[in-house]
């Protein structure tokens, strides 16, 4: 009787932090750290986009207005050729 009772004993014991769940947590808590840094640095100007100014036929990031393409801008031999494999 004398042994299921300290069995029973061992098991609801607290049982502390492992190695394993230590580092698992310690990852997440580091990557929601470094994103959270990121956007608070972001947020006060410290870290910005290109200093470049975008081109004349660039309306919005991303969006190109291909009428205002001078010829031969794009780049490359034949630049309003399409050549698909």
């Amino acid at each position: 009787m004398r042994s299921t009772e300290a069995n029973d004993a061992e098991r609801a014991a607290p049982r502390g932090v492992g190695r394993r769940d230590f580092l698992k947590w310690a990852a997440a808590a580091g990557v929601t750290g470094a994103f959270a840094g990121a956007g608070v640095l972001s947020a006060l100007g410290y870290v910005k986009g290109p200093s470049e100014p975008t081109p004349a036929w660039e309306t919005e990031p991303g969006v190109v207005d291909y009428d205002l393409v001078p010829a031969g801008e794009l780049g490359g031999t034949t630049p309003n050729k399409l050549r698909v494999a």
